[in-house]
This record gives C-alpha cells, sequence and structure tokens, in this order.
C-alpha cells in the first residue's frame, strides 16, 4: 500500500500558510501520492506531515521479523525512499517549525537494516527539534522513548565486528602524537586544530574511549551540539565495554591495545565540568547526555576555566 507523499519538488511558502481557529495549513500545489489512490493538491493540515511520519515507522516495524532478503529488501529500499522524501519536504520548512517525527522514522527504519551510525543520526536529528514542539517549557516526556532506541543503537554501533590488528611501535607513536598534540591545542583554545588531531587519533585506533570524550568536548567548545552528544555517546558506551572486556583477560593482552585511563586525562576539568564527565561515563546511566542535548539542563562550554 503506497504512503501518502508529499514530493520534494512541492513548494511551501509562509505566503501559502493560513491559520484557521489556531490550526495551521499549508498549501500543496500540485497532486501528491497518498493511500487508496486519492491524489492530494490543495491546503492540508500542518499536523498531517507529522502523521503521516508516524505512519511509516509503525509500518516500518513489521520489517522487524522480516529477512531483508529479496521483496523484503525491496521494499525497505522503497520504505527508505519514500520517507527521506518527506525528510527533504520537512527540511524545507524553517528550522524552528520542523517536525521530529520524520527522523525518527528513518532512524527506526536505518536500524532495521543494522546502519546505527545512521540510526544514531536521525535520532540525534529529530531530538534537536523535539523543543519545536514545546516552545513555553521542556516537555520531552513523549520523546523519553527514544533515550533507550539511541542507546540501543549506540551498542550496536560498537558491536559491529571489525578487524583488529596489532599496532606496530611507529603506529602506536604515531596515534600517541596526534592526541597528545590534540590535548594540547586543545587546554590553548585551538578547538580546530585540536579537532583535527582527534579525527586523525580515532582514524587510527577507534577504539580509545578517551579519543572519542576529547573529540566531544572539541566540538561541545564548537558549539556543534549534534557531533557532540554523538561522540559523547559513544565514549560512554565504548568506556563500559571496555572495563567489562578488561575484568576477564590481563589488562596488557586484551583485545583493546592502547587503553587509556580517562581519569588521567579528565583530571584538567574541575568543578561542574568535572561532575557531568563522571556522570556519563560507563554507559550514562541517567541519560544525563541526552537531557544535556535536549537542553534539559543547563551546561556550559567544556573547556578551560
Amino acid at each position: 500500500m503506497p504512503y501518502a507523499i508529499i514530493p520534494a519538488h512541492t513548494i511551501v511558502v509562509e505566503e501559502y500558510r493560513e491559520n484557521i481557529n489556531g490550526i495551521s495549513w499549508f498549501w500543496i500545489s500540485v497532486p501528491t501520492i497518498i493511500e487508496f489512490g486519492r491524489p492530494l493538491t490543495g491546503w492540508i493540515k500542518e499536523d498531517d506531515l507529522r502523521a503521516l511520519a508516524l505512519k511509516v515507522e509503525r509500518d516500518s516495524k513489521k520489517l522487524e521479523d522480516a529477512e531483508f532478503e529479496g521483496h523484503c529488501f525491496s521494499k525497505y529500499r522503497q520504505d527508505l525512499k519514500e520517507i527521506n522524501k518527506l525528510c527533504q519536504e520537512n527540511e524545507k520548512r524553517n528550522k524552528n517549525e520542523r517536525l521530529p517525527e520524520p527522523y525518527f522514522a528513518r532512524a527506526e527504519l536505518y536500524e532495521q537494516n543494522e546502519e546505527y551510525i545512521n540510526a544514531m543520526t536521525d535520532y540525534l536529528e529529530g531530538l534537536s527539534y523535539v523543543q519545536n514542539q514545546s516552545p513555553s517549557g521542556y516537555q520531552y516526556v513523549p520523546y523519553e522513548k527514544y533515550f533507550d532506541k539511541i542507546k540501543s543503537a549506540t551498542e550496536n554501533a560498537l558491536n559491529i565486528p571489525y578487524a583488529v590488528t596489532r599496532l606496530g611501535r611507529c603506529e602506536i607513536d604515531v596515534v600517541g602524537r596526534y592526541f597528545s598534540q590534540g590535548y594540547t591545542y586543545f587546554w590553548e583554545g585551538k578547538f580546530t586544530k585540536a579537532l583535527s588531531c582527534f579525527d586523525n587519533a580515532i582514524n587510527i585506533r577507534g577504539n580509545a574511549p578517551i579519543y572519542w570524550y576529547y573529540r566531544g568536548l572539541t566540538y561541545w567548545n564548537l558549539d556543534n551540539k549534534k557531533e557532540a552528544t554523538y561522540n559523547f555517546l559513544m565514549a560512554s558506551v565504548m568506556e563500559k565495554n571496555v572495563r567489562a572486556a578488561n575484568q576477564n583477560q590481563d589488562k596488557w593482552e586484551n583485545k583493546y591495545p592502547l587503553h587509556i585511563e580517562v581519569s588521567e586525562y579528565l583530571t584538567r576539568f574541575q568543578g561542574n565540568d568535572r561532575v557531568f564527565l563522571e556522570k556519563i561515563r560507563w554507559g550514562d546511566p541517567s541519560n544525563l547526555i541526552l537531557k544535556t542535548f535536549l537542553g534539559e539542563t543547563d551546561k556550559k562550554k567544556l573547556s578551560k576555566e
């Protein structure tokens, strides 16, 4: 059954918006695809966009028990194509008017196809527009269910098998220099240079939690909260997994070479900054990372005081 889709080439402008009895409407200038074969054109309620996205999300859940093969994979590709159009239409709106539901719907679709990084990106994108739904206050209760979904996507992203090769002394020295130089730049306030160094360190050895913590801290100081949140989540869950692995293996022979004691490199943070960092470690049990991203807590820049 085809979904109701607002095509990407439809242009919605302020001149074609009206508010009637507290309900916002916008003009669809060309016919769209809609279920039951009915074309849609003319005025449509603003909430219909949200409803359509939720419909796609509900339908996508039916794929959870299906094999992504043959017609199932074909259906996934068709669903993704349609929800992409919905997201594109949503992005034509002003940022303070965008709806979170289209991104949540696409994130769930990505997660079912084991595209966990893409899922995390869309979950966070959706959360960034939650405040649009409650401009008079932070009423995030209806969206808290996505906290566990994001945590699950993070865990799954880190559980994807990858080749773990033993680094030679030269490579260990190189990755160490990248991190050390980034650490120096960070505390000098040269965040753009620090970011480049942390990127290089993670590209060589991406399973050292402290690299991800400091890249998150760097993004935070560059006012990129979405990327900071992604890095904090990866670092927090990674640190939890590293500790669990080390409990069962000798510290110097575990599968996480370059394990770095996070606490050692966080000692320069003090006061509220240090409290925040300590609370988000070991898997962020209180969901402080996501609550901070949503604005429920007042978090200033994490940098040298």
